[in-house]
């Protein structure tokens, strides 16, 4: 032990090794995709204003582009280019560059406060462990940053309560809180039709993580969400929409020159946690390894993959339910462009015959567009996504169809504390989304259209289905973000009309309201001095 402490020691005590904006550029085997300004743009957390503001800037070229497949909340600092257009004025949390400076480094992460209520019937996703059912619901999170040398670590802890009021859920004939469990899907899934009787805390270790990084890899165990693919409104196999799941990793901290081009490679290992609404309360195994490339001869076109495994726990030999998925994103700068898509498939193949004979059997897939147009002193940005995983096909000798996305049995479903692992939207779903935002000196406002079907294969396979409506939502929802000094004032409102929600035969309405307040602070609670000029 005492070599390793040693060799830990020295590592922490010697001078850190340069900032990871700058690394990025200068292991670029394309040549750094601009000249950087020395600001940075601070996109804090997952599918917030700033981190899609981080995406436009590349689109525009006015960020260096970057994979923007594997996602954490983690305070990022996102390199600004010196001869690309300039953000918003207003808009955007920028700073110049952090120094690299030998000894620790103690920060606040900026705190979020988050408060939503829904007049009927639970909406809401990409939300951490919150979860937004009828009723107020309310969620905050804060905590602090450290750096040192070679080591880097958070404490961000998160609270949330939930008001969790009545409304109409189908009777499962189950005794306790399984009365509450999805009367679709049984054991094949935990998400809960409601979450108990009564309103309760969910507390979390929220987006806490601890990481050792030598030389571009990292090592470390983490809570932390994360968004996985190119997708920005639901990625399949994915995203926030539930509680970080417990895990460690192991892999690059930054794209790698391998001559070829740049890459990104990890292997993760964690467990999902089941909610008390479950026929178990056991966790399951996750395994998984994910990779992105950059080819050195085309630029900003990323291509990407990933092997899931979900096995019971205390079994690791069983059977599990594999997942697989296929992303692609193309930059094109400055023409304010990007298109972008994944294909997955929840369900391995039996063998290549098999493949072969269907691929589309279990499979799912989103295509995105995002432009963005530059004004004086604004920027518009228009981006439309379709996401499907309802692709159901007829039963064949060789497979059991169908395959219900993320459901399986043997506890190797994939949701989180009964929260989906991936899209928000739920099991076996399709969505179509149109996004359009303006950002001025004077505020972000945006506003988006959503369609979504749920339950899909309910409909086409149940002997009840000639007697049945689809499970259909369409929303229309506006947005509002301003920045008031140290904080930013953001607010979402959203109107949905529902048909035949979870089959129970009830058309409805739905009002949502959102407010969320994030603190930034001002300068860091420690730092190493500066050296004297």
């Amino acid at each position: 032990m005492r070599p390793v402490a040693a060799l830990l020691l020295a590592g922490l005590a010697a001078a850190p090794p340069a900032p990871a904006w700058a690394a990025a550029a200068e292991d670029d085997p394309n040549g750094p995709s601009c000249k950087l300004s020395g600001e940075m743009l601070r996109a804090y957390g997952l599918g917030t204003s700033w981190a899609d503001l981080a995406r436009m800037a590349e689109d525009v070229g006015a960020a260096p582009m970057r994979p923007d497949f594997f996602r954490r909340p983690d305070n990022q600092w996102i390199a600004l280019c010196a001869d690309g257009p300039a953000l918003p004025p207003g808009e955007g949390r920028t700073a110049p560059a952090p120094a690299a400076m030998p000894g620790p480094t103690l920060d606040l992460v900026p705190a979020v406060l988050e408060v939503s209520g829904n007049t009927t019937y639970p909406y809401g996703g990409n939300d951490g462990p919150m979860w937004q059912g009828r009723g107020v619901n309310a969620q905050l999170g804060v905590g602090l940053s450290f750096r040192w040398g070679i080591l880097s670590a958070a404490f961000v802890p998160s609270v949330a309560w939930q008001q969790n009021a009545d409304y109409p859920i189908v009777p499962t004939g189950r005794p306790g809180n399984l009365a509450y469990a999805n009367w679709i899907y049984g054991d094949a899934l935990d998400y809960p039709q409601r979450f108990g009787p009564s309103s309760f805390w969910t507390p979390s270790l929220g987006q806490s993580y601890v990481q050792i990084a030598y030389a571009g890899v990292g090592l470390g165990i983490s809570t932390e969400n994360m968004w996985w693919g190119p997708s920005m409104r639901n990625s399949i196999l994915m995203t926030n929409t539930g509680a970080g799941m417990p895990h460690a990793y192991l892999g690059t901290v930054r794209p790698v020159d391998i001559w070829i081009g740049n890459l990104e490679a990890n292997a993760w290992a964690g467990w999902i946690d089941r909610s008390r609404y479950f026929y178990t309360r056991d966790p399951a195994y996750f395994i998984a390894f994910t990779g992105d490339l950059e080819l050195r001869w085309v630029r900003g076109l990323y291509l990407g993959a990933t092997r899931i495994e979900v096995r019971p726990s205390g079994c690791f030999n069983c059977d599990g339910n594999g997942f697989i998925g296929v992303w692609g994103r193309w930059v094109f700068p400055p023409a304010g462009v990007e298109v972008y898509g994944e294909w997955t498939r929840d369900d391995a193949w039996y063998n290549v015959k098999d493949l072969v004979r269907e691929p589309d059997h279990s499979s799912g897939y989103a295509i995105g567009l995002q432009k963005v147009f530059l004004g004086s002193d604004y920027w518009v940005r228009l981006r439309a996504e379709i996401t499907d995983y309802s692709i159901p096909r007829p039963p064949r000798w060789w497979r059991p169809n169908p395959v219900l996305y993320y459901t399986h049995g043997g506890n190797t479903n994939y949701s989180v504390g009964g929260q989906m692992l991936g899209a928000a939207i739920g099991p076996d779903a399709s969505t179509q989304g149109l996004d359009v935002d303006v950002i001025t000196p004077s505020g972000w406002y945006g506003g988006y259209l959503e369609r979504v079907r749920r339950n899909d294969a309910w409909y086409s396979y149940s002997s009840l289905s000639q007697d049945l409506k689809s499970d259909v939502e369409v929303t229309v929802g506006l947005r509002w973000q301003k920045p008031l000094g140290p904080v930013d004032l953001g607010a979402t409102a959203a109107l949905s009309k529902r048909w035949n929600r979870d089959y129970t035969g009830q058309n409805e309405w739905n009002g949502h309201l959102g407010v969320q307040l994030t603190f930034w602070p001002s300068k860091p609670l420690l730092e190493p001095p500066r050296p004297a000029p």
